[in-house]
């Protein structure tokens, strides 16, 4: 519509992973602008990133239906300091990580997937 200045698209069937989005604007003559590129990484219905018990006392079990090997764990606190990296190196998709040494608090599991994107739960001690 002519004077339009915003519009909105909701991708009804993303691929699981990396997908990427461009908008494509048409002039009245035809020629085509394009916009930058935008990557957005898209989760599969139906997998799940767990880590338990929480709160935590000693031991937190990491927990992926698949291969988690390649991926980092990172342990943050609620002011943002990096306070933990672990190498998620089991290739049943569990793993369990000591963080008997942290004080008790709130952080956050975040979960760096090898191939680009990011997955955040809070996380009590």
């Amino acid at each position: 519509q002519a004077g339009q200045t915003a519009y909105s698209w909701l991708d009804q069937q993303p691929m699981a992973g990396k997908n990427v989005y461009r908008v494509e604007l048409r002039d009245a003559d035809g020629h085509a602008i394009y916009s930058n590129e935008v990557e957005v990484l898209w989760w599969a219905p139906g997998r799940t990133f767990k880590v338990y018990p929480n709160p935590v006392t000693d031991w937190l079990t990491v927990e992926f239906d698949g291969s988690l090997e390649g991926d980092q764990l990172e342990i943050v606190s609620a002011d943002g300091r990096l306070v933990r990296t672990v190498l998620l190196d089991d290739p049943t998709g569990i793993q369990q990580i000591d963080l008997s040494d942290l004080p008790s608090g709130m952080y956050f599991a975040l979960w760096r997937k090898n191939e680009g994107g990011l997955r955040a739960l809070k996380l009590m001690k």
